[in-house]
């Protein structure tokens, strides 16, 4: 059943990315679906009461991560839209810490790497607009079937 529900919500993280970099959008309706899928695998993987601590954790590092790209949302002007904010809240619920850290991580890197490589091949200025939520899914996917390899392999580099 998780295995379901988590590639049901890789299918909706990519029907997210495409609608964003189409219209620059991203649909409440959609990322309710994904909340929802997120909390029920998350409620269906609680197995003890120790796991129900990492659950509370979980929703806390989830709020934390909602108030910290809120402030960047309203404090700097076309930081990010407000779909990405709540997306990644969504991902925060799904990915659990630390592996949100490290689809951000990644979201980041291939976001600004790909903002770098654009503005230098068509030669445009600041003003133009860019799609970060499929960064985002890429970073989460990777996230996802990696992360815990890539996070031990942190953890080794410092």
């Amino acid at each position: 059943m998780l295995n379901f529900i988590d590639y049901l919500c890789i299918l909706l993280l990519i029907y997210i990315a495409i609608k964003d970099i189409t219209s620059f959008i991203i649909s409440n309706k959609i990322l309710c679906v994904l909340l929802v899928l997120a909390l029920i695998r998350q409620i269906l993987s609680v197995n003890s009461i120790n796991e129900i601590n990492d659950m509370k954790f979980l929703l806390l590092c989830s709020v934390i991560l909602l108030v910290i790209f809120s402030v960047l949302y309203y404090g700097i002007k076309n930081f990010m839209g407000g779909g990405d904010v709540k997306l990644i809240f969504v991902l925060s619920i799904w990915l659990g810490y630390p592996q949100i850290i490290i689809a951000l991580y990644i979201a980041f890197i291939f976001g600004g790497v790909f903002a770098v490589m654009y503005l230098l091949i068509k030669q445009r200025m600041y003003t133009v607009k860019i799609a970060f939520a499929p960064f985002l899914v890429v970073g989460a996917v990777v996230s996802f079937f990696v992360g815990s390899r890539l996070y031990d392999l942190w953890l080794i580099l410092i």
